[in-house]
């Protein structure tokens, strides 16, 4: 009697992960419906936000520039307790370059001001670093040497060591 519990449990699995192979193939439709439909719709449940505008790609790729990397050092009771390494570019408009290049010293010099000073506040109440936070001064630190022609700083890593 066991053996032949044993065969049926095995034969169900054998044939239910068979089925599962054949709908994931396209082979057999879906019983369940289409889940990938559902998603593109909304979640399901009836929470469709309406009205809406529908997500409309850029014309172009955006054009980004990398800014050296960073190396912060977080002073607290006057010695260095860690240092953060960021890795970061910023989002320039078109033509811009040429002016970019030109501005980096004043930039790299102003994220550092900037950071130092974040950093020992940030610390001095939190123990992880903030990336929100982190990205909120990078771009006052850009829009303070570049205006207009900055329209971005994108953080690629940040972490502590």
């Amino acid at each position: 009697m066991k053996r032949v519990i044993i065969i049926i449990v095995v034969l169900t699995l054998v044939l239910g992960s068979g089925f599962a192979g054949l709908v994931v193939m396209d082979v057999v439709p879906n019983p369940l419906g289409d889940p990938e439909a559902e998603m593109a719709d909304g979640d399901g449940m009836g929470n469709e936000p309406r009205g809406k505008p529908a997500f409309v790609p850029p014309e172009r790729a955006p054009m980004l520039y990398p800014l050296e990397d960073l190396v912060i050092p977080v002073i607290l009771d006057a010695r260095v307790i860690k240092r953060i390494y960021i890795t970061a570019r910023m989002e320039i408009a078109q033509g811009n370059r040429p002016a970019v290049e030109n501005g980096l010293p004043r930039m790299e010099s102003r994220l550092t001001e900037r950071l130092v000073v974040y950093f020992q506040k940030h610390y001095s109440k939190n123990r992880r670093p903030d990336p929100r936070g982190i990205k909120k001064e990078m771009v006052a630190a850009a829009h303070d040497v570049y205006g207009d022609k900055v329209s971005d700083v994108l953080l690629i890593t940040v972490f502590e060591q």
